[in-house]
């Protein structure tokens, strides 16, 4: 429907300074705005050529430059995309010449050219794309120009309306024609290259959409008789190709916000048989989205790849699609019936979920079910696996699930819980078959402990305490003494290696070391890092388990420490003869030291502290018991930490002995004391001098300052000790200069 409403600065044409103008309309397609015929020929000529199928035309209004029209027409539309309302504003010449007024020379002319009767006089002309159309109309005005579209000769208003022309239509058959529109349409939109996109998005194109909102304004659709047109066809597309469910979501609002053309029997909530057929079609496919993605949700843990960003995405917009038809009243009494609530039909979901994932991952590991060893490692892969879950989980979906009120977690761990324990009952019958096997039912027992700890985000009580999972040390009680036999055999087997391809290095400014003692001494640290691990639950045997750890690291720093002791001996570092320090010597020295450091800072690596009071706090919360663990716990770990660091002092005393031995100053004494002249002279003193200076600068250049403090102190208890058994030995003759001697 178009009404020309009137006109605003329109030229004057006749010689009254007036014009009588009126409108002539008609539809012409846009590829022909550009043409020659269009831009120098008018409507009339159009006609002619068959560029157009028809015109009509107001009547004119006489002796006016801003017309009052107000004259309603319908024009017939072949193509919304594409067609173009074509107006032109024309002055009527009929008539003219009895009331023309001649006044000098210019009336004249007029008058002259009003004698030409029938031919009217073209002001302006206007287009506009109908594409563009509201679906609620719209008045506008437009401007006029000359045909060169370069200069403006006033305006033209008009009032634009979509009248169906589909009167003749019933409700029923009017959305059976909007029904097979919509799917030529989407049929047409959901192509790529001939294809059908699988997870369309459904964005259809803006001319698309018109298409749709006029075709629903000529059938006289509502927009939610339209929207739930929309969604029947994509729920079809949904069961061969996919759509994207964040457009079922966009879908569902649409419907919200327009529930208020929906009866009121319907919003009511009165019995199905009070609705109109298309609300129940309506609600019917609703009921179906919903039961779709409810489907979905029970299978989502193996539908969605949690470690994208995309399949997080993709389990939020599920959720969002759920709750827009939950928080729907009209929807919500519908969905309870079958449902219940959301809340409860979610939590079946994840139990639902969680129980297909384990049991189809459990399924992929039976071939392996019949070798033991294979079986411990499809185990272990499957613990890594649902550790690496709930890991995931807890960062990407609890927290869209709590906006929809449910507490994923504890449903997740309800439904895990049994699968899990059921799984691993039968490593309490496992036994280690090699060495390797040990490492891995260790790798195995930290992957459960770290799924257990993650109980803790189960925020009921009750149901956490409940979950067996918590016990998970149970099943690995006899493993503890093999990991730590199989760890002591492995470190010693890498001190051997290291030792055998020692090299000197420059560790720090004030001593050098070999690269032996710099190795065993980061790989004991690392040692005490891993086990700090274990944290096994039980303070009862945590602490002897802690204690053998502890004995361990102690064993082989002392290990070490014997080696290189041996190598004192073995590689003739104390020759027979005159001693001479060596840089050899100094190094084994400073390797030994470097060890007994190694086990002063193993407290601070294994948390020691922090661990003594968690036995404590076990301690507190044990009724009636004797002894408690934590004093045992430090009391033992102690005296270990402290035999040790004496064992390797014991060995660093005794090369620092053996040096002494060997610098055997007695000779130097005697020689001095059994002098017959009266003071000491360089022949007996220089020798002394000479081999305490050599020794002294190769200790001092080499070894840590607190060894090379210990070699000292020994070297002065030994020179006493020395002359204190010389000095019995020394003539008494006289004329012997006894005293000064």
């Amino acid at each position: 429907m178009c009404t020309i409403v009137s006109g605003e600065g329109l030229l004057a044409k006749d010689a009254n300074g007036k014009s009588d103008p009126y409108c002539k309309m008609t539809i012409l397609s846009r590829k022909h705005q550009g043409s020659q015929q269009v831009r120098q020929k008018n409507i009339a000529d159009w006609l002619k050529t068959g560029l157009v199928r028809d015109a009509l035309q107001t009547t004119a209004r006489p002796e006016t430059l801003t017309p009052v029209w107000n004259e309603h027409f319908e024009l017939s539309i072949k193509d919304p995309k594409d067609d173009l309302l074509v107006i032109e504003i024309w002055d009527s010449d009929e008539d003219q010449v009895g009331v023309t007024k001649i006044k000098g020379l210019r009336g004249f002319g007029n008058f002259i050219a009003d004698l030409r009767k029938g031919v009217d006089d073209f002001m302006g002309r206007a287009f506009y794309l109908l594409s563009t159309i509201p679906s609620k109309g719209e008045r506008k005005s437009l401007d006029l120009y000359s045909h060169s579209a370069k200069t403006k000769w006033g305006s033209v208003m008009i009032d634009l309306r979509i009248r169906g022309l589909r009167e003749g239509l019933s409700s029923a058959e009017a959305l059976a024609e909007h029904l097979r529109l919509t799917r030529a349409v989407v049929d047409s939109e959901s192509k790529v290259k001939g294809h059908y996109v699988r997870r369309w998005n459904a964005q259809l194109r803006p001319n698309a959409h018109l298409l749709l909102d006029l075709h629903a304004e000529c059938c006289g659709l509502n927009k939610l008789q339209q929207v739930g047109v929309l969604l029947n066809v994509l729920l079809d597309y949904h069961k061969s190709y996919a759509v994207q469910i964040s457009t079922f979501c966009d879908l569902i609002a649409h419907i919200k916000s327009s529930r208020h053309v929906l009866p009121e029997r319907v919003l009511e909530g009165k019995s199905d048989r009070d609705h109109p057929l298309w609300v129940s079609s309506l609600f019917a496919d609703v009921h179906e989205l919903g039961s779709y993605i409810f489907d979905v949700m029970k299978d989502h843990l193996l539908v969605f790849d949690l470690k994208t960003p995309q399949g997080v995405r993709r389990i939020e917009s599920h959720l969002m699609a759920l709750r827009e038809m939950f928080s729907f009243q009209t929807f919500t009494k519908k969905l309870n019936q079958k449902y219940k609530s959301l809340g409860k039909a979610l939590e079946t979901s994840i139990m639902s979920a969680v129980t297909k994932a384990f049991t189809f991952l459990n399924g992929k590991a039976e071939p392996l079910r019949n070798d033991p060893e294979d079986r411990l490692r499809a185990f272990k892969g499957l613990i890594q696996h649902w550790l690496h879950q709930t890991q995931r989980i807890l960062k990407d979906i609890v927290p869209l699930f709590k906006e929809v009120g449910v507490d994923y977690i504890t449903w997740y761990f309800r439904a895990l819980d049994p699968l899990l324990c059921s799984e691993a009952t039968w490593l309490e019958r496992y036994r280690a078959a090699d060495e390797e096997s040990h490492t891995v039912t260790f790798e195995l027992y930290l992957s459960m402990r770290d799924i257990a700890n993650l109980t803790e985000h189960v925020k009921d009580e009750t149901v956490r305490a409940e979950l067996k999972i918590r016990n998970y040390h149970l099943w690995f009680s006899p493993m503890v003494a093999n990991w730590i036999s199989r760890a002591q055999s492995l470190c010693r087997q890498y001190i051997d290696k290291a030792i055998q391809i020692d090299k000197v290095i420059q560790v720090t400014d004030e001593a050098t070391f070999s690269s032996s003692a710099v190795d065993t001494k980061g790989f004991l640290l690392q040692v005490g890092n891993f086990w700090k691990h274990l944290q096994w639950p039980r303070a009862a045997e945590s602490y002897s388990y802690t204690a053998a750890i502890v004995q361990h690291i102690c064993d082989c720093a002392v290990y070490y420490a014997g080696q290189v002791y041996t190598r004192v001996t073995n590689e003739d570092i104390y020759k027979d003869g005159q001693f001479h320090a060596s840089e050899k010597l100094c190094i084994i020295l400073n390797n030994m030291c470097h060890l007994q450091q190694a086990l002063e800072g193993l407290s601070e690596t294994l948390e020691l502290e922090k661990y003594y009071q968690w036995l404590e706090e076990q301690d507190a919360q044990t009724e009636n018991s004797s002894e408690k663990v934590a004093a045992i716990a430090r009391s033992l770990i102690s005296n270990l930490l402290k035999n040790a660091d004496e064992d390797i002092g014991n060995k660093i005393s005794l090369t620092v002995q053996n040096i002494s031995e060997k610098v055997n100053l007695e000779r130097f004494f005697q020689d001095m004391l059994r002098s017959d002249k009266d003071s000491v002279d360089e022949e007996t003193v220089v020798p002394l001098l000479d081999y305490l200076t050599h020794n002294l600068q190769t200790l001092g250049d080499f070894l840590l300052p607190q060894v090379l403090y210990r070699v000292l102190a020994n070297f002065w208890a030994t020179c006493v000790h020395t002359i204190a058994a010389c000095i019995p030995n020394i003539p008494k003759k006289p004329g012997n200069n006894y005293i000064p001697r």
